[in-house]
């Protein structure tokens, strides 16, 4: 569903993000770049997107977060993974304030707030209910593939997707455990830099586990959510700042 796709670009940060922040742009296209080595599930893959996203360092130190992710990938047993982000999370969570200090002199940015409490608003428990959907739709494919023996050596595509969900659904757990761990104004960059997989699991999320009139009501409340919140934050809040600088700031 690439209209679904682009509009969840437009409306849902990354757009308004990107225009915000040019190096963090770049930097996230170079790690787009990185996910695809990362899909082609070779013995070099992970090499590869080690190599790219090392590069993407170069314009963004958030890139770093990325790195984090290939070490997920050692927890091949996806209960065992869940428990790791659980356990990580609330071990890290103890020396918040310590981490957040530690970023603020990492990025040189004396602006951070390392101090801020854990905001749980709206756009966090969006977050966390598309999380918990992610999780369902990963479970509910595998089991589908499962019983129905799809997983053969000459069935490339069906591998293939069960592989991009597991690699799009760990990315996602990921970036939403760093955005409610450092904050989202702390930790905005890295955790865009790993949702972005958001604009390719919702779509196929949505296609895989409905389909004929579900599947058009579903798109259409898709839809809906993300036009408001980009008409809520994005517009009427203020928050779309594409002309040149020199303006934005003088006004």
């Amino acid at each position: 569903n690439y209209a679904m796709s682009a509009l969840i670009f437009v409306c849902f940060q990354y757009l308004n993000f990107d225009l915000s922040g040019i190096r963090q742009a770049i930097a996230g296209s170079i790690v787009l770049l990185a996910y695809i080595a990362l899909m082609e599930s070779k013995m070099h893959s992970i090499l590869k997107y080690f190599v790219i996203i090392i590069f993407a360092t170069l314009f963004h130190k958030s890139a770093y977060i990325c790195i984090v992710f290939i070490l997920s990938l050692l927890i091949k047993n996806m209960s065992f993974f869940y428990a790791a982000i659980i356990n990580v999370f609330f071990s890290l969570f103890f020396f918040r304030n310590r981490l957040l200090e530690m970023i603020k002199m990492w990025f040189e940015k004396d602006s951070m707030n390392t101090n801020a409490e854990i905001y749980v608003g709206a756009n966090l428990i969006f977050t966390i209910i598309l999380a918990i959907f992610f999780v369902w739709h990963y479970h509910n494919i595998s089991k589908y593939l499962h019983d129905k023996n799809c997983f053969q050596e000459d069935n490339y595509n069906t591998s293939k997707k069960i592989i991009v969900t597991n690699i799009n659904l760990r990315m996602y757990l990921i970036s939403v455990a760093a955005m409610i761990l450092f904050g989202s104004g702390t930790a905005a960059r890295g955790y865009m830099l790993l949702n972005q997989v958001l604009i390719i699991q919702l779509p196929n999320a949505i296609n895989d586990l409905f389909s004929g009139k579900n599947r058009i009501v579903v798109n259409f409340i898709v839809y809906s959510i993300f036009i408001i919140l980009f008409v809520l934050n994005v517009l009427i809040g203020g928050g779309f700042d594409i002309v040149p600088y020199k303006f934005f700031w003088q006004a």
